[in-house]
């Protein structure tokens, strides 16, 4: 008996980086104020200080976060989305997990960079509350602190900030 094997091949392709959104993100304010995720009947939908972006990667979705000068504490959190179907293919629930969530994060306030049309800084630490995202903290002032999330098997990926003094925030996000 011959056993043959086919072998596949893995072909990996990183997508350039992005802003998470065209327009900042206003902050929710006082730091305490994420969004409620529980089951719901309706896929998410973006507001206020949260964005829904389409998962289009089976692996690690790497987060950049800026935060605008007047914003202290900035926290991020990211939701993965999933739908329960039934037998006849009817969704009946979008059911959420986080993924990721942050303490306050530290930001550089010694160097600035335009998103969007406002004055951000970046971040130097990230403290990890919740999760399994592997935190990449800057390792002087010249550079700057990332987040990757495993996001296999979620079909939406919610990102939000929340943090005191107003303000707003955005981050670069790229697959990896």
């Amino acid at each position: 008996m011959i056993h043959t094997h086919t072998m596949s091949q893995l072909k990996t392709v990183q997508e350039p980086m992005k802003l998470l959104s065209t327009t900042n993100l206003t902050v929710v304010v006082p730091a305490t104020n994420y969004t409620t995720n529980a089951p719901q009947t309706t896929q998410p939908t973006a507001a206020g200080s949260q964005i829904i972006i389409p998962n289009t990667s089976l692996n690690y979705l790497k987060i950049v976060p800026v935060a605008q000068t007047s914003t202290t504490s900035p926290q991020i959190k990211v939701t993965g989305w999933n739908k329960v179907v039934d037998a006849a293919g009817a969704t009946i629930f979008w059911v959420p997990q986080c993924l990721f969530a942050s303490g306050a994060m530290t930001k550089n306030t010694t160097d600035t960079i335009t998103v969007n049309g406002t004055a951000c800084h970046r971040m130097e630490t990230i403290p990890k509350a919740q999760g399994d995202g592997k935190v990449f903290n800057a390792t002087g002032t010249k550079d700057t602190a990332f987040v990757l999330v495993d996001t296999l098997g979620c079909e939406l990926i919610e990102v939000e900030f929340i943090g005191s003094g107003g303000g707003v925030a955005n981050a670069f996000y790229g697959v990896v």
